[in-house]
């Protein structure tokens, strides 16, 4: 401890003696990714560059809607039609189906995704746009959301001037990861993201954790990479360094959507910033900045709800229209029984009455809303992003996950006793009710989540500053030494032991088994035939060496920094967490250049150092293809097939599909002529991408970030392990795995999404990358382990359980949540005068009901939205909903519903008493930050590991889509308002969320900027180069090793039974066909 606070004070020694730069950074700022929770998690980066001067250039999958004197910097293109074709493919990504699937396949399942979106991208116009500006164009640095969009890592080998770069990922608990950073996935400490496991206790949970984090890896390195690969070079048009490589040594600075206060801390390097709660945090504007808050009528609901609110929303990608109409009213009857009132933030019209106390709208600023004084809880599906805007804001959570790393969210909450979980399955007006009450009558709730939101904020700097100085040092030190040794190491260096010793165990039995078996099988046959062996010791020893053999095989600055963001998730929630990371870097003064999957709509006084680009047509794409991505569907995934989904979806095809854009291919060409002092770039699935790292001009730091703080493979870029023994796996449901079997459930779903990522996605992105910058590159792996100096993640102790991290890993959690302070004419970005009308009005307080930008209502179904509608009419409290969807039922009173919510502004909201969500990362980030108790229904992805998260915390309460109904939804809502212990919860978390020696955007800002004067810091810890072999769980492993013995011998006896049975058979026949002979 003593080592640690040392070398925490001399962090901060480091900070305060800091030279602020003198000049404005060029910044390009890439997010390929079609989320839409990116992109509203990757707008608060974008805002803050502007707001500290920098001009950024935004390439994203949707437009960067910043308007006025923030602008003045700022320019941007989109990835066109990427968003369209996510949408079109919305069918095929039920959250309610995903909610299924088991840890393992959803490691398949997110690398699919990535590699579907990777694919679109890179066919968009903005991304051969993007190719040819970064050849001629020289940026300072670039940023770049690296989540799944591996294939552009190609830009950054041929960005004129080779500018540092600055990577991002929203998903924080990614398990790629590792490959950016070095070092192991921490089993031990946190669940596989897939996992609804908080913390992995015991041998169980933990050997299981490992094994997720394992496959996992295997996953990405050896197919997802390897076709990202071809998809990079298919892009660039030219062979590039090995994704993983690019990935490894590229990156300068990487920018995650992760916090301690939601996550347990892990050890991360020095240049990887964690910025969990960028989107959540409290963003000051600068004088004609554009303030996005919520309507009037949303404000006078919230303000008015004397009783308190409840938030219900399910963030971007959970859609009520898949969790049903059944459930919808459900939600109705509950929440019509509470005299709270609910904002819903619903996708969809349902055919029910809608309470008096129930506001039901299609979007609502979430983080906004649970800033709200009276909203007491939020009842979301357990995202990242939204947990984080909970946790942010210190709201109670109830947590309703589904998929991916929701029910990891909502076992995080639930352990951290902030949250309470509602399973969709078994959704009912009896859960809801109960599920409502507790988290608003149990006070341990608040003070959990007060307490969770003061840790996850109480940071040395803001997320989103911390975002920006991740940049400036990338830039300022592009050879910085904040990368860690680890991210060199091999994948064996960075095994578990105790896992992996339990499943070598188990092995050895198995292989005992099986040895005696043959020998059995070998006496007998012996026996019948003696001339075939008539040496019993040399057929031992041939067994012997052909064992041995199988063994042997298988273990065989002062100045003002130019920076270049790279956006290429098409992700809504990833981009709006960047906007913030990109204001705060232009609040320093730099040039930020964006090239993002959003247009970066940053106007007026904090554009002036902006330009941007857009990946045109991505967004539209992953619109057209949003039938696809059915997050209700998702819900029935199981975490195993989650794990290819994700990596084939949002990884590979996302990253394809950003290489082929225009952006893409002017980025690729202004890569390599353009100088950047930084490469800032979001590394949610997007490794295709790294091939811009080993082109780039000048060869600047990388800084990576990435919303997504339980993504399994961000123990890649952190060169630690997935830590299963205390955080659980994104796809699984487990806040915190207890006992052996979830740690070993954990550790298996870690270990297959590992395994999936380092032998198919990292190699199918290897060959987009090289495909996108039109040569071989570096492995991948090598790339994201080496080039990364500084990685923003997007995770918080407060939320996930403390896991220790790389000096150059920085958990900016809250960074979309906190509260930023604009520059003089910056245009700030907040809810509208009916919204706010409608929360100040709220004398009851305010439930806010947002999904986030990927869950939508429509496929939760009308059914749902009516159960939904009967529930809050029942409640005295307003609902502010965001609903995506038109219902044809009546709205109660006491709901108003929006197509959108400044979530991060509506939290904040005096009246914000909760928040109904779908467990969300960056909604959970600003409802924590905001200290507002939540309800979450989690679908998919991390969802429901964010609700479990938040149930542990006791600052959230759970919903279950599948089974939602008025009673259940009416018993979480009651339970979130009424239940003290969930305010006193999310107070106590938000306190600890937000926490920190600098809020998480100002600690990502800080992270650039180190990466920058330092790039070949010594931030970057030794774990990153560790071999696999080096990160084994022992016990874990040591459990399946044992068990895998006892099933070898059960299956020797069994043979040898078998052998013995037709031994006398045979004899028997043969001594009767004898004896006829013989007649």
């Amino acid at each position: 401890m003593s080592s640690y606070f040392i070398l925490s004070l001399h962090l901060v020694c480091c900070i305060l003696i800091l030279v602020t730069t003198s000049k404005a950074l060029s910044i390009l700022l890439i997010e390929p990714l079609p989320s839409p929770s990116h992109h509203v998690w990757t707008i608060n980066l974008i805002k803050e560059l502007l707001r500290k001067g920098h001009h950024v250039h935004v390439i994203s999958t949707h437009e960067t809607k910043i308007k006025d004197k923030l602008a003045q910097n700022l320019t941007y293109d989109v990835f066109d039609g990427l968003m369209k074709a996510i949408e079109e493919s919305e069918e095929d990504y039920n959250p309610i189906e995903w909610e299924q699937y088991s840890a393992l396949y959803m490691m398949y399942s997110a690398y699919q995704w990535g590699i579907h979106a990777c694919d679109t991208v890179i066919k968009t116009k903005e991304a051969k746009k993007l190719l040819e500006m970064i050849k001629t164009v020289e940026f300072d640095i670039i940023l770049q959301d690296i989540t799944l969009t591996e294939c552009l890592y190609g830009l950054w080998g041929i960005a004129k001037g080779k500018p540092p770069i600055v990577g991002y990922i929203l998903y924080s608990p990614a398990p790629w990861l590792k490959d950016l950073i070095g070092g192991p996935s921490y089993p031990t400490v946190r669940s596989y993201a897939y996992l609804s496991i908080v913390k992995p206790i015991g041998l169980w949970q933990k050997t299981w954790n490992a094994v997720c984090f394992t496959v996992d890896d295997f996953i990405r390195h050896y197919y997802y990479l390897p076709i990202m690969q071809r998809l990079a070079e298919k892009y660039v048009g030219h062979t590039i360094r090995p994704l993983h490589e690019i990935e490894k040594n590229d990156i300068d600075i990487v920018l995650l959507n992760s916090h301690p206060a939601f996550e347990y801390g892990i050890p991360l390097s020095p240049n990887i910033l964690e910025i969990a709660g960028l989107n959540a945090q409290d963003v000051k504007p600068i004088d004609g900045e554009i303030v996005v808050t919520y309507p009037e009528d949303m404000r006078a609901f919230l303000d008015g709800a004397k009783n308190g609110v409840i938030i219900i929303s399910l963030g971007t990608n959970v859609k009520w229209k898949f969790i049903g109409l059944d459930k919808i009213k459900f939600v109705l009857l509950a929440l019509s029984k509470i005299k709270q009132r609910v904002l819903w933030k619903l996708d969809i019209e349902v055919p029910f009455e809608i309470p008096d106390n129930l506001m039901i709208v299609k979007w609502m600023p979430q983080n906004e809303v649970l800033s709200h004084k009276n909203v007491r809880a939020i009842w979301t599906h357990g995202g990242l992003l939204s947990a984080q805007e909970a946790i942010w804001k210190g709201v109670p959570m109830i947590v309703m996950p589904f998929y991916i790393d929701q029910k990891l969210n909502a076992q995080r909450l639930i352990a951290k006793g902030v949250g309470i979980y509602l399973d969709v399955k078994t959704l009912s007006t009896q859960t809801i009710l109960h599920a409502v009450e507790e988290i608003l009558y149990n006070e341990r709730y608040t003070r959990n989540m007060k307490q969770l939101s003061s840790e996850f904020r109480d940071r040395p700097i803001p997320p989103l500053d911390l975002a920006i100085w991740g940049i400036e040092y990338a830039v300022r030190h592009p050879n910085g030494t904040l990368v860690t040794p680890l991210r060199y190491q091999s994948w064996m260096e960075q095994n578990l032991i105790d896992v992996y010793a339990f499943l070598f165990f188990n092995f050895i039995v198995i292989l005992l088994s099986t040895f005696l078996i043959i020998k059995v099988f070998i006496k007998y046959y012996y026996r019948i035939y003696f001339q075939v062996c008539h040496n019993m010791s040399s057929c031992f020893m041939l067994l012997f060496h052909l064992v041995c053999c199988i063994l042997i095989g298988l273990v065989t600055t002062s100045k003002p920094l130019s920076i270049l963001l790279i956006e290429p998730l098409p992700s809504p929630s990833h981009h709006i967490w960047t906007m913030n990371l990109i204001k705060g870097l232009l609040l320093k003064g730099h040039h930020v250049h964006v090239v993002s999957t959003y247009e970066t709509e940053i106007k007026n006084k904090l554009a002036q150092n902006l330009t941007y680009d857009v990946f045109d047509g991505l967004m539209k794409a992953m619109e057209e293809s949003e039938e696809n991505y059915n997050l209700v569907e998702w819900n029935t995934y199981n975490p195993l097939y989650m794990i290819h989904f994700v990596y084939n979806i949002w990884g590979i095809h996302v990253c394809d599909t950003v290489i082929k854009t225009e952006a893409a291919k002017k980025l690729l060409e202004m890569i390599k002529i353009v100088e950047f002092d930084i490469i800032l770039q979001d590394i949610t699935l997007n490794e295709c991408l790294y091939g811009l790292w080993e082109i780039a001009k000048g060869k600047p730091p990388i800084v990576g970030y990435t919303p997504y703080s339980s993504a399994p493979w961000l123990k890649d870029l952190i060169g630690g392990p997935s830590y299963p023994t205390v955080r659980s796996y994104p796809y699984l449901p487990i806040a915190k795995p207890i006992g052996l079997w979830q740690k070993i459930w954990n550790t298996v779903c870690f270990t297959v999404d590992d395994f999936i990522r380092h032998y198919y996605y990292l190699p199918t992105v290897q060959r987009l990358a090289e495909k996108y910058v039109g040569h071989t590159i570096r492995p991948l792996h090598e790339i994201e382990k080496s080039s990364i100096n500084i990685l923003l993640l997007n995770s918080h102790p407060a939320f996930d359980y403390g896991i220790p991290l790389p000096p150059n890993i920085l958990e900016i959690a809250g960074l979309n949540a906190q509260a930023i302070k604009p520059i003089d004419g910056e245009i700030v970005v907040t809810y509208s005068e009916d919204m706010r009308s409608f929360l100040d009005g709220a004398k009851n307080g305010v439930i806010i009901i947002s999904l986030g930008t990927n869950v939508k209502w429509k496929f939760i179904g009308l059914d749902k939205v009516k159960v939904v509608l009967l529930a809050l009419s029942k409640l005295k409290q307003r609902v502010l909903w965001k609903l995506d969807i038109e219902v044809p039922f009546e709205i109660p009173n006491n709901l108003m519903i929006v197509k959108w919510i400044p979530q991060n502004e509506v939290l904040s909201h005096k009246n914000v008493r909760a928040v109904w969500t779908h467990g969300g990362l960056l909604s959970a980030h600003e409802a924590i930050w905001k200290g507002v108790p939540m309800i979450v229904m989690p679908l998919c992805v991390d969802q429901k590991l964010n609700a479990q998260r938040l149930i542990a915390k006791g600052v959230g309460i759970y919903l279950d889509v599948k089974t939602l109904s008025t009673q259940t939804i009416l018993h979480a809502v009651e339970e979130i308002l009424y239940n003290e212990r969930y305010t006193r919860n999310m107070k106590q978390l938000s306190s600890e969320f937000r926490d920190r020696p600098i809020p998480p955007l100002d600690l990502a800002i800080w992270g650039i900027e180190y990466a920058v004067r330092h790039p070949n810091g010594t931030l970057v810890t030794p774990l990153r180069y560790q071999s696999w072999m080096e990160q084994n769980l022992i016990d874990v492993y040591a459990f399946l090793f044992v068990n895998f013995i006892i099933i070898l011998l059960i299956i020797f006896l069994t043979i040898k039974v078998f052998i013995k049975f037709y031994y006398r058979i045979y004899i028997t026949f043969n001594n009767k066909l004898y004896k006829m002979k013989q007649a």
